[in-house]
């Protein structure tokens, strides 16, 4: 638009004597001198120019009450701009202001004020005197410090100081009984002080990304919150599964506080776990079977037989007897190896076995601690190169530890002289003191449950989720929320495998792993499924294959085919009745027909 155009406009809205000016997005680079001519403005809206300065002028303009320079290049609020007393919403976010003047305080009519997205380092006090604001965003700034004197807004409902430097949140913030929003994330907060239960009308609380280390249990007076938002806080009295359970898929139900409100509240029935997950993972043929007797029993055998499927074996550290350790070792097979990853879990310990005679490329080793990152997280890992007797490792071990931090240590042992055993239980119990939750309270029934279903391992395959809710009910665990974090829970510790965040799935507790190994197994090393139908597998060719009805019935080998799907062993083929799959383990080598696919 032409500087003529936007004089014409600005002559039609006087002549019209307009209440409302829109003049955004017209690269204006100052404000025309004729607009404070237009005294019955009372909406006037300049976003999105590269406006640098605000005339004094523009205080004339005494019946303005909305006005909205968002996005531009302001440098300065002028006092002039305080005789705007009509003024409602000031909108000035996204500019390049550094200091709000002290004189704005007088704007007593003002209830929404927008500094979002500027320079600004201070909150003065005298802002406190505007007794009618009612939203204050002060987000994206570098501001240090929440002055007490906030705490005099108490009409003020949405206070947002997201992204600044701020440490502390003052107790006087618990005066603005008003508020309902409070965002605070992306700060540098290490406490969340009680006396914040006072704000009851508080929906919302965003902490997201502090340093926060403690969820005060007062905040469980909070009884309006709907969301509370913790993520990306070292916080250690309340487990992170708990708190993750608050995350919903959707944005609407990221942060419901249920979770967190019913463990904080049952906090005086609760007892530590003092229990740990530790696999043991690598290639086949490596020792993680000697290794494990060697830690167990302190006992090598040069024919041990290879691992079929998994092994469990309880484990408890003489310098750890209240610790109990849940040893996973995994068999090596190349086929065995694809259902590795339906056990790796976060809130692990990983102990990565290799062979000293082979090299990085032969152990794999890159392919494994990918696989521990992405479904282990930040769990830790040794790494434990084997048959040091007969070669050092062969390992580039600070090279590997910037890729992959979780790294803790490299360490040489040979099961058959028993060296570096003494040392890789040190690093153990280093490990154990290392990680938080082994230390989470957790209420007693939670313990029950879990006691429960270890007694069924012995009897059950698996168990429906339905099932395990009925378990729950009966030992007062009411909430939903508290079921999935309680499963989550499990999941990670090695009790159950659910998957909560896959709807084919999360309707199964699985509680004998071998029921899934030796099932997968038998689809991957059937003969005919390879040499005859190429890799094609029709849900009905599962009758022939899993030929224990009672172990596999039918309404559960669709969970299987589902779980290999999750993690990419076959494919859906589209279009087919029944149900069929491409197995990519069992493809032919040779280029195959295509009318067949």
């Amino acid at each position: 638009m032409t500087a003529q155009e936007v004089l014409e406009l600005i002559q039609r809205a006087k002549d019209e004597r307009a209440e409302k000016l829109d003049l955004s997005n017209k690269n204006l680079t100052e404000i025309p001198p004729e607009i404070p001519q237009l005294t019955s403005l009372q909406y006037l809206y300049l976003r999105n120019n590269q406006i640098s300065e605000i005339p004094e002028a523009l205080a004339h303009l005494t019946s303005l009450q909305h006005l909205n320079l968002r996005n531009n290049q302001i440098s300065q609020i002028p006092e002039a701009l305080t005789q705007l007393t009509s003024l409602q919403r000031l909108i000035l976010s996204n500019n390049q202001i550094s200091e709000i003047p002290e004189a704005l305080a007088q704007l007593t009519s003002l209830q929404v004020l927008n500094l979002n997205n500027n320079q600004i380092s201070e909150i003065p006090e005298a802002l406190a005197h505007l007794t009618s604001l009612q939203v204050l965003n002060l987000n994206n700034n570098q501001i240090r410090e929440i002055p007490e004197a906030l705490a005099q807004l108490t009409s003020l409902q949405h206070l947002n100081l997201s992204n600044n430097q701020i440490r502390e949140i003052p107790e006087a913030l618990a005066q603005l009984t008003s508020l309902q929003h409070l965002n605070l994330s992306n700060n540098q907060i290490r406490e969340i002080p009680e006396v914040l239960a006072h704000l009851t009308s508080l929906q919302e609380l965003n902490l997201n990304n502090n340093q926060i280390r403690e969820i005060p249990e007062a905040l469980t007076h909070l009884v309006n919150l709907k969301r509370l938002v913790l993520k990306n806080n070292p916080i250690t009295n309340v487990p992170p599964e708990i708190i993750r359970q608050g995350w919903g898929e959707e944005i609407s139900d990221d942060g419901n506080p249920q979770a967190i409100f019913s463990y904080l509240k049952d906090k005086g029935k609760k007892r530590p776990l003092n229990e740990l997950k530790v696999l043991l993972v690598g290639e086949g043929d490596v020792g993680k079977t000697s290794l494990l007797k060697r830690l167990l029993h302190n006992t090598f055998n040069s024919g041990e037989p290879k691992t079929p499927g998994i092994n469990i074996e309880k484990w408890q550290l003489p310098q750890k007897p209240d610790i109990r350790l849940n040893l996973w070792d995994f068999g090596g097979q190349k086929v065995m190896q694809t259902t590795h990853q339906f056990f790796l879990t976060k809130r692990s310990l990983y102990l990565l076995v290799l062979d000293n005679r082979k090299n990085e490329q032969q152990n794999r080793l890159e392919y494994w601690l990918k696989l521990i990152e992405t479904y282990g997280g930040n769990s830790p890992v040794i790494i434990v190169g084997n048959c040091a007797d007969e070669n050092p490792p062969q390992v580039k071990i600070r090279t590997l530890q910037k890729k992959y931090p979780q790294i803790t240590k490299l360490i040489a042992t040979s099961c058959k002289t028993g060296a570096g055993i003494e040392q890789l239980v040190q690093e153990i119990a280093s490990q154990i003191d290392a990680i938080p939750h082994i230390k989470d309270l957790l209420p007693n029934s939670w313990f029950q449950i879990k006691t429960q279903l270890e007694a069924m391992q012995k009897s059950y395959d698996f168990i429906s989720y339905e099932k395990y809710q009925e378990m729950c009910q009966t030992a007062e665990i009411k909430e939903a929320s508290d079921q999935k974090s309680l499963v989550q829970f499990l999941h990670d510790l090695g009790i159950v495998l659910n998957y909560q965040d896959d709807p084919r799935l999360n309707e199964t507790n699985v509680l004998n792993p071998e029921w899934v190994t030796d099932g997968v197994y038998d689809i991957l090393n059937n003969h005919d499924l390879m040499v005859q139908k190429k890799g094609i597998l029709s849900l009905p060719d599962l009758e022939n294959i899993l030929k224990q009805p009672q172990r596999y019935p039918e309404n559960k080998r669709g969970f299987l085919m589902d779980l290999m799907g999750k993690f990419e062993l076959c494919f859906p083929l589209d279009g087919y009745s029944p149900d069929r799959y491409l197995i990519t383990d069992l493809l032919p080598i040779d280029e195959p027909d295509v009318d067949i696919y």
